[in-house]
């Protein structure tokens, strides 16, 4: 390859191929101020699922949103190495298009996101 870009997912992703889609995890340190985890998707995705781990302390509730609406919220980490699983993720905005962002925030502390996509 002549770059870094990865796996496209292009040719997997057409309709009617029974393969599906090469996931992909989205990765974003967060704290209580609003972060962009991505601010200009080169392409369509649907969020499948979302986690979060503390750091150095409870972090919270972790929200992900497509700039405007919830996507989806972890379940609350309470101390440091928790890990709170999205127990919803939002079926009517879980798509975000080309050109959408990706933004995510804390209830409180710092924690590492990790947001599992696929390309449609």
């Amino acid at each position: 390859m002549a770059d870094n870009r990865g796996i496209s997912g292009r040719p997997l992703a057409r309709k009617g191929n029974k393969l599906g889609t090469p996931p992909f995890v989205l990765h974003l340190s967060v704290t209580t101020s609003s972060a962009n985890l991505v601010d200009n998707l080169d392409f369509k995705v649907r969020v499948v699922d979302m986690w979060a781990n503390a750091t150095g302390g409870a972090c919270g509730v972790v929200t992900l949103t497509d700039g405007t609406n919830t996507i989806a919220t972890t379940a609350a980490c309470a101390g440091d190495k928790d890990i709170g699983r999205a127990d919803e993720i939002d079926d009517v905005y879980y798509e975000v298009s080309k050109g959408g962002k990706l933004a995510a925030s804390s209830a409180s502390g710092t924690g590492e996101l990790y947001v599992l996509c696929v390309r449609i």
